[in-house]
């Protein structure tokens, strides 16, 4: 069974301070196109995390057509690293899954094919490797899947990265190459976000509203 954490916390600041799933395209946010997109993987729990901007992005999540249900998890301290969310997030999920999907929020390109292919190539691959993330060009990208119990191996450990105490272990870890940038393409800036619009020709906008302290 499939259990997906996302990863909600980031501050947005070189954004300007804003929540960048909340940014929409042709008037939907990015997290609203990403929870659909995971809805039909059938997930048997949803966890997402948030940090700063809790208040806002909850907001955003009233207003939502129903959905999948979630367990939402507030890191008190996000920080600059994903570490401490991916640490809560996966305290959080239920013992029942026993492969573990990993995703940002924020990843503009990112659809529900993407996340069917990036599943079926974890299921597909050898006996032996544990964890699986896609790469374009030499940059890693999203979503990252493993096995349950390597997660909770990883939760054992010291406070290094998911994917560097992977690396440690390179026999376990599946590298696949999706043919295009929609797992490893980011939204940092507002130059970042107007060049997506020219490329896709869509309507990309920063959010109306969105707290620009972290909410706690």
């Amino acid at each position: 069974m499939l259990g997906v954490i996302v990863l909600a916390a980031g501050a947005g600041s070189r954004m300007g301070g804003v929540a960048k799933c909340l940014i929409t395209v042709e008037g939907e946010t990015l997290l609203q196109r990403l929870l659909r997109s995971v809805h039909r993987l059938a997930p048997v729990q949803t966890v997402l995390v948030l940090g700063h901007h809790t208040e806002a992005i909850q907001t955003a999540l009233r207003e939502m057509p129903p959905a999948l249900p979630m367990t939402l998890v507030h890191n008190p301290e996000p920080g600059d690293s994903p570490s401490s969310s991916l640490r809560l997030g996966l305290q959080a999920l239920i013992t029942e899954a026993d492969t573990v999907m990993l995703l940002l929020a924020d990843q503009p390109l990112l659809g529900a094919n993407d996340l069917q292919r990036a599943l079926q190539t974890f299921k597909e691959r050898s006996p032996v490797q544990r964890i699986s993330w896609p790469e374009h060009s030499g940059e890693p990208g999203h979503p990252v899947l493993l096995q349950a119990d390597l997660a909770r191996e990883w939760l054992a450990q010291d406070r290094a990265g998911l994917r560097p105490w992977a690396l440690q272990r390179p026999q376990q870890v599946a590298v696949w190459a999706p043919g295009n940038t929609h797992h490893t393409r980011d939204l940092d800036t507002p130059e970042t976000l107007a060049r997506l619009s020219h490329d896709t020709g869509q309507r990309w906008a920063l959010p109306q509203t969105g707290a620009k302290t972290r909410q706690n």
